[in-house]
């Protein structure tokens, strides 16, 4: 952080694009100072200055902060699947057995090799991937975004890796995430992929009644099926959560929230947090803000506006994205690398001709 600090009184030129999109940046962290529950403890300050620094870098070093994003993922997510292949073949390459708690129980068990690991999850006794991540869950989600963000650009082996590292992951939302940008992919690219789009569509709606010939697999499948509160799999909030929510769109608060830091129920991660915390006009504000700053990024290219349409499908279920480092160099330093990947290629065609 201090060298980006260093780095930008360096540099001495600042773009007025580049500074509008500190806007959505700044109003997240006023609205944790003045709508705030419990008085504002100077959180956030570390990340505001972070992600301050790379919003207002020159362009090549927004391409070169995702591109060693992309690449540490990528080459810990081949190390990853290698952990996971040795420990669904029970090769001990010397693994270290921790509990993995949640809410404060203990509910699973890593099995960890040096920063790399994989979860025991009792629910359908399956053997997930997290790699460097805590949870599988997290590791899905980039794992899709990155796919996304990088696919009309990327070798075939790189996808095989975000493929297969989302595979092993279990995840829900990282299943969700890789399908949507397929099927979007599909229907701008050629109306005439309808046809595929729909056997995607039947295909995913149909999972949940396959007999895929084991239990742990029906019972993973069954997150797919859709009910009449959503998805079935959708372990990110409760049920008393949605109760609770229901009473407090009806309450006083609604409007501009309880403050930064209430928590409704403990163990949820949607969406509608930021709602209970600043309220539906706060909601309606950042997100508009934010998305806005996010288009104006994209600058009107297509594979931009696919990922930061899949990039805020995957906010259902892991809001925090959208206000961490990793979320805006996703979008903000991916779409930067995407534009100048299709530039180069406009380049060359040009120098052909």
């Amino acid at each position: 952080m201090p060298l980006g600090v260093l780095y930008l009184l360096k540099q001495r030129t600042l773009l007025s694009r580049d500074i509008e999109f500190l806007v959505p940046l700044l109003m997240y962290w006023l609205f944790l100072v003045f709508n705030t529950y419990g008085g504002y403890k100077g959180s956030y300050i570390h990340e505001l200055i972070s992600i301050g620094c790379f919003l207002l870098m020159r362009k090549d070093e927004k391409i070169r902060v995702f591109h060693f994003f992309y690449w540490i993922i990528l080459i810990c997510n081949i190390v990853s699947i290698i952990v996971y292949l040795c420990n669904i073949l029970n090769i001990n390459i010397g693994f270290t057995t921790l509990p993995f708690y949640n809410d404060g129980i203990e509910t699973s068990i890593y099995n960890k090799w040096f920063i790399f690991a994989t979860m025991g999850d009792p629910r359908y006794s399956l053997i997930r991937l997290c790699g460097i991540f805590n949870e599988p869950g997290a590791l899905g989600t980039v794992c899709a975004l990155l796919f996304a963000s990088s696919f009309n650009y990327s070798k075939k082996r790189e996808k095989i890796v975000w493929i297969l590292t989302a595979l092993f992951s279990f995840s829900l939302a990282g299943y969700m995430l890789l399908i949507t940008y397929l099927i979007i992919y599909l229907w701008n690219k050629n109306w005439r992929s309808i046809v595929v789009v729909l056997v995607f569509i039947v295909f995913f709606l149909a999972t949940p009644r396959i007999d895929w010939g084991n239990d742990q697999f029906n019972t993973f499948a069954k997150r797919f099926e859709i009910t009449t509160h959503g998805l079935m799999g959708d372990n990110r909030i409760r049920t008393t959560f949605n109760i609770e929510f229901e009473q407090f769109k009806n309450s006083s608060d609604y409007p501009f929230g309880k403050g930064a830091n209430f928590t409704l129920i403990e163990g949820t991660a949607s969406y509608k947090n930021y709602i209970i915390q600043f309220g539906i006009i706060g909601f309606i504000l950042y997100f508009s803000v934010w998305i806005i700053a996010a288009l104006r990024q994209s600058r009107g290219n297509k594979d931009c506006i696919i990922l930061l349409i899949v990039f805020l499908i995957s906010i259902y279920q892991r809001p925090v994205t959208i206000s961490n480092s990793y979320g805006y160099v996703l979008i903000f330093g991916g779409m930067e690398w995407i534009i100048s990947q299709r530039n180069a290629i406009l380049l060359f065609t040009k120098s052909r001709i």
